[in-house]
C-alpha cells in the first residue's frame, strides 16, 4: 500500500492509501493486446542477451508500455508507439526516432537521471518502439506529498540542478526538435566532441506538424496563433484575443536579454506523472520526452509543475465536467511557499545560476501565453481572465 496526499480542485486534503499494483504476467498472452509484440519481445531478447521471465503493462495511452523482467533479474522499459491509421505511422516513426535522440543527448550531460536507450527501431514494418532500461521510483504526483519538509527541499534542489543543466546545455540556436545526436567522446563534459541537429518542431497534434524551423520565437509564436485559430471554433471573438496574446508576447520578448533569448533543451512534458523520486525526494528518473523541443530559454525554464497553481495549473480552469478530475500534490498555500523558498529565500536558484534565475523570472508571462497557445481549447477561461486582463497597459 503506498500513502497518497492530494489537494482537489476545490481545495480540499485528501489522505488515502493506494493499493498494490496487481502485477499481472501478461507475458504469454500479450499478442491480444499488441500483434506485433512476439517480433519486439524477440528484439529485446538479443539485446538483452538472456530470456524474458516476465512482462507486466504500465501505461496504455499514445504507447503501450510494459516492463520486461528478464531471467537475470534486469528490468527494462518497452514502448511501442500505438496508431489507429496507417497515414499516422510515418508521424510516430519520426517521433520515436526523435526521442531515441533526445535521451541520447541528455544522457550524456551531467545531472539528467534519463532512460537510457536500449534499442530504438523506427523504420522495420512493425509499430515504432524503443527499448530503455528502467528508473526506479515514484511519480511526483504520488510521492511528493508525503514527503518531509527536508525532503521536499531535497527534491527541489534536485529539480534546480537537473534544470540547470539543460539550461547551460550547448545547442542549434534555432527552434524545432532534436533529429540527431552524435558525440565522439565518453567525457559529458567536452561539448567540442558532440554534434546536436535539429528538424521541425515535433507537434503535439499530427496535422499540425510545421515544415521547417523556426528562427525566432516570434515566428514560432504566430505558427501556435494559427493552430489555435484553427482550433479554437468554440472560443468567442477568438481573434481579438489572439491579437492580443501575440502583442503582449512581442512585448515580453522585448524584454529578454540576451542570455534569455539563447536557445535550450525544453522536456515539453516535466509534469508530475513523468519525473520519478525515491524517498528521500531526490529525482532518479525523468521519462516521456517524446514532445520535447529545442526553445528560447525564457520559454523553456520554468518552475517545477508541482508547486505550481497559476496558468494551466490554476484549479480555476479545469473544466468542471468530463472524466479527468485533477490534483496536486501540494495546497495552494505551501506552493506558493516553495516556489518562495525556491528562487528566493534559500536561494538555490540564484546560487546555482543566476541567469537560469532571469529567465525563470523574466520569462512567466510569456510563458504563460505559450502554454495556453498549446493547450486544447477547453481552457478559453484562462486567456480571457488572467494573462491578459492582469497584463494591460
Amino acid at each position: 500500500m503506498v500513502s497518497v496526499i492530494f489537494w482537489d480542485v476545490q481545495g480540499n486534503r485528501i489522505e488515502d492509501t493506494l493499493p498494490d499494483e496487481e502485477q499481472v504476467d501478461i507475458l504469454h498472452s500479450v499478442t491480444e493486446i499488441l500483434p506485433d509484440a512476439p517480433v519486439i519481445l524477440g528484439e529485446l531478447r538479443k539485446v538483452a542477451q538472456t530470456d524474458i521471465s516476465k512482462l507486466h503493462q504500465l501505461g496504455q495511452n499514445h504507447f503501450f508500455v510494459f516492463d520486461a523482467t528478464m531471467t537475470d533479474g534486469a528490468h527494462y522499459i518497452v514502448r511501442v508507439a500505438r496508431f489507429s491509421e496507417p497515414t499516422e505511422l510515418s508521424y510516430l516513426r519520426d517521433k520515436v526516432q526523435r526521442e531515441c535522440e533526445i535521451l541520447k543527448w541528455m544522457g550524456s550531460l551531467d545531472s539528467l537521471p534519463v532512460p537510457k536507450p536500449i534499442l530504438c527501431d523506427a523504420t522495420s514494418p512493425s509499430p515504432p518502439f524503443m527499448i530503455t532500461n528502467k528508473c526506479e521510483g515514484i511519480q511526483v504526483i504520488y510521492g511528493f506529498g508525503t514527503l518531509s519538509e527536508d525532503a521536499k527541499m531535497r527534491n527541489l534542489r534536485s529539480f534546480a540542478r537537473f534544470a540547470i543543466a539543460m539550461f547551460q546545455a550547448k545547442c542549434p540556436q534555432q527552434i524545432g526538435s532534436i533529429m540527431r545526436f552524435s558525440s565522439n567522446s565518453e567525457s559529458p563534459r567536452d561539448s567540442g566532441s558532440t554534434k546536436v541537429e535539429i528538424g521541425p518542431v515535433v507537434a503535439y497534434r499530427k496535422t499540425e506538424t510545421p515544415s521547417q524551423c523556426f528562427s525566432s520565437a516570434q515566428e514560432y509564436i504566430r505558427w501556435l496563433i494559427a493552430c489555435k485559430q484553427n482550433r479554437a471554433n468554440s472560443v468567442a471573438n477568438v481573434k481579438p484575443i489572439l491579437r492580443r496574446a501575440e502583442a503582449i508576447f512581442a512585448q515580453e520578448t522585448q524584454r529578454q536579454d540576451e542570455e534569455q533569448l539563447r536557445c535550450i533543451p525544453w522536456h515539453g512534458d516535466a509534469v508530475s506523472h513523468n519525473i520519478l523520486i525515491d524517498n528521500s525526494g531526490e529525482i532518479t528518473g525523468v521519462i516521456d520526452w517524446e514532445f520535447h523541443m529545442i526553445l528560447p530559454a525564457y520559454l523553456a525554464v520554468d518552475y517545477p509543475s508541482w508547486i505550481t497553481y497559476d496558468g494551466l495549473q490554476d484549479p480555476n480552469f479545469f473544466p468542471t465536467t468530463g472524466q479527468f478530475s485533477p490534483f496536486w500534490p501540494t495546497s495552494r498555500q505551501e506552493a506558493t511557499s516553495l516556489r518562495q523558498m525556491y528562487d528566493e529565500h534559500l536561494e538555490i536558484v540564484k546560487k546555482l545560476d543566476h541567469t537560469y534565475y532571469l529567465s525563470l523570472k523574466k520569462g512567466e508571462i510569456a510563458r504563460l501565453i505559450m502554454q495556453w497557445l498549446i493547450a486544447d481549447e477547453d481552457r478559453e477561461l484562462f486567456v480571457r481572465t488572467t494573462t491578459y486582463e492582469d497584463t494591460s497597459d
